[in-house]
């Protein structure tokens, strides 16, 4: 009786998959069925290796936020939320390059959106709302492939094989409009999904994609719009979803998360901010009356834990936008809280950025951070960014 009521919950709720997807799927629990206790990712991590952005007497390489970042054996890439073009670093920090700037000529860019890399052929893939700019790794150009197709984030799966999500707040009726796709580099269409939004709550005109999110996970990308309750799995085979995210929210709420034009989060409702996976489990961080809840879903138990983060995100999201600074207790070094931003399974690694006046915020507040990275000593509010990469067991 509770499987045939959980897959009717999930018929209703995520979207009509077969009957070999929905045996698939993982579901996460986030209203009831989870303990409140903390989270202990650190027994999942060997140890935390600190890069910190080198700031050049030049200032060639200042950084005020970071849009995107990826994270290469050798390097560190980085494209910055007001500063045009890619930064390139060094494992170690060190200021390299910066290529892919400003401008309407061959290998410029205008407005970067994100970038991925190919470590066997040392590519990197530069992608912009209509294109992709290839670069190979000492910053040289190789190619720019137009797309009659607008997404908000494009990465590279394997072999030019491309994971896409589509444009956030553009109406879904606009011509061309797409939600989620695997496509090659050249326009060859592997899969696309389109049918994962109820367009009856709202009207058509105003309905769209909004606060879409994707990060690496083993072969694929998991992918997230903010009207379905399912994270997808996108990879060179096709799309399939994965883990479903049981938030039970109301018709109004979902109406709102449809809506282009509205942005308000009503009382009572989730609203998925990131996630990510390990070997072990899967991290979700949501928002819920105005508090970041946490919760760890354990692969081989298939239980969820949940805690409440003591930071107040409308304060910190003021310092970065991607709120690094609420994580997980970090029992290892006592210092920043644990989460992930990037992950790179084939590297075993997950990455997290923070601002300098994030860090300087979060060593103010003793109840969250005990002791600073000695990386962070001299830092002050106009120093560059902090990437700091967990290696994972």
């Amino acid at each position: 009786m509770k499987n045939c009521l959980l897959f009717m919950i999930l018929f209703l709720n995520a979207c009509q998959y077969n009957s070999s997807e929905l045996s698939d799927l993982i579901v996460v629990n986030l209203r009831d069925g989870y303990v409140d206790s903390e989270i202990n990712i650190s027994k999942e991590i060997s140890k935390i290796e600190y890069v910190p952005l080198e700031l050049t007497d030049d200032n060639e390489s200042m950084i005020a936020s970071i849009l995107d970042c990826c994270v290469t054996n050798e390097y560190v890439f980085i494209v910055s939320s007001k500063q045009g073009g890619v930064f390139q670093f060094n494992r170690q920090g060190r200021f390299v390059r910066k290529f892919a700037k400003t401008g309407n000529g061959p290998g410029e860019t205008q407005q970067i959106l994100s970038v991925s890399a190919d470590e066997n052929k040392s590519l990197l893939y530069v992608s912009e709302l209509f294109s992709t700019s290839v670069y190979r790794f000492d910053g040289s150009f190789v190619k720019k492939v137009v797309s009659s197709r607008g997404f908000s984030y494009q990465y590279l799966i394997k072999d030019d094989l491309m994971a896409e999500i589509g444009a956030e707040y553009v109406p879904i009726n606009v011509p061309g409009m797409f939600g989620m796709g695997v496509f090659s580099l050249n326009g060859d269409t592997i899969e696309i999904k389109n049918d994962f939004i109820d367009s009856t709550l709202t009207p058509v005109e105003e309905t769209g994609l909004k606060n879409v999110y994707g990060i690496y996970s083993k072969d694929g990308l998991l992918c997230s719009v903010e009207s379905n309750d399912t994270i997808f799995f996108l990879s060179s085979s096709g799309i399939k979803p994965m883990y479903f995210l049981k938030m039970d929210n109301s018709k109004e709420s979902k109406s709102n998360s449809l809506s282009i034009n509205n942005q308000e989060l009503l009382p009572n409702s989730f609203s998925i901010f990131d996630y990510f996976e390990t070997h072990q489990s899967f991290y979700v961080r949501a928002f819920f009356n105005n508090k970041m809840y946490l919760f760890q879903y354990d692969k081989s138990t298939k239980k969820t834990s949940r805690e409440i983060s003591e930071t107040d995100p409308n304060e910190l999201v003021t310092y970065n936008r991607t709120m690094a600074g609420i994580g997980l207790r970090n029992v290892i070094d006592n210092g920043l809280p644990i989460w992930a931003r990037k992950s790179y399974p084939a590297q075993n690694i997950i990455v997290q950025y923070y601002t300098a006046p994030e860090i300087l915020y979060l060593k103010a507040n003793k109840t969250v951070v005990k002791e600073l990275p000695s990386v962070c000593k001299d830092m002050n509010e106009n120093s560059n960014p902090l990437v700091v990469i967990y290696h994972l067991k």
